[in-house]
């Protein structure tokens, strides 16, 4: 699939894709796992993965004028996937908890910890992949002929999906901004959203950690 075609695709084709091929990971990996955990992890690891990568392929091949050109496109299912993306994140990660407290400490599989710290480091790269579209989306949305805009960068030039990234990635390990201005209310409101999910979500990563750790050497 060529980038010019990946950049036409919607985000419920994008969802569509990841899903599909989750949906036949899971049923193919009852030829490897016996535990219905594990087979839905998997599949939660090709989700996340597949997700990720169509997104980061466009983000890192787009230009300004082709990041306005995409995140501008009016896509009536987008606002409802960026959704269903991040509910099925921290559903992921409620898997991944379960996954890692399921059995005795001492007889936690090494497959079923790496599995799960996989799933987890994944779900955290999903969720600020897909607040860096919404970024992008809002950013160049248009009101009345305008762009919406609602962000500063530094430098004359128009942001491209590296720079949303950056917005995007730096909340998600700070949950604060940097040096990207923040000018409207719609945005204001994304990023105390985007802080508070961040917050949560690592807090979450720290504690299965020291659980995956204890499982594995207690």
């Amino acid at each position: 699939m060529g980038l010019k075609k990946i950049h036409h695709i919607k985000a419920t084709e994008h969802l569509t894709i990841s899903l599909v091929i989750a949906v036949i990971v899971y049923f193919l990996s009852a030829f490897l796992f016996d535990g219905l955990l594990s087979r839905l992890m998997l599949s939660w690891i090709t989700f996340c993965a597949i997700q990720t990568a169509i997104s980061w392929l466009v983000f890192a091949k787009s230009s300004a004028t082709q990041t306005h050109q995409h995140a501008s496109i009016e896509d009536g299912g987008r606002a409802i996937t960026f959704l269903i993306v991040i509910l099925a994140t921290f559903a992921g990660m409620m898997a991944v908890f379960i996954l890692l407290v399921k059995t005795d400490h001492g007889s936690k599989q090494w497959v079923e910890v790496l599995l799960g710290m996989l799933g987890m480091f994944l779900s955290w790269i999903l969720v600020h992949t897909s607040y860096t579209s919404r970024y992008a989306h809002l950013y160049y949305g248009t009101k009345a002929g305008k762009l919406l805009k609602g962000l500063v960068f530094p430098g004359d030039e128009e942001p491209d999906f590296i720079d949303f990234a950056y917005h995007s990635f730096v909340i998600g390990m700070t949950f604060q901004v940097s040096d990207i201005d923040i000018t409207s209310k719609r945005m204001r409101r994304l990023t105390l959203g985007h802080s508070l999910i961040s917050f949560v979500f690592n807090t979450c990563i720290v504690a299965l950690t020291i659980s995956a750790v204890a499982g594995l050497f207690g």
